[in-house]
């Protein structure tokens, strides 16, 4: 018998995506795993989808992270 648990992230947009991770041995591993994803939601640093390449991760983030930091930072210096 193996264990797992389900996670599903809800965006700002109201996006949802729903992943799950399975295969602990035991219902102890399983839940060690899910507080480790729960701590790496919190930190910001989990990674949904290990299998990107680093050119479309770099390309989401220039676009989707960066230009909303840059066009948040030139608003806010032209209404100082």
């Amino acid at each position: 018998k193996k264990y797992g648990y389900r996670i599903i992230l809800i965006y700002e947009d109201g996006t949802e995506i729903s992943t799950q991770r399975s295969g602990y041995t035991t219902q102890k591993e399983a839940n060690n795993a899910r507080n480790i994803t729960i701590t790496e939601l919190y930190n910001g640093t989990f990674v949904i989808c290990n299998k990107v390449n680093v050119k479309t991760y770099f390309t989401y983030w220039l676009e989707k992270v960066k230009r909303v930091e840059i066009i948040t930072t030139i608003i806010n210096l032209i209404l100082i």
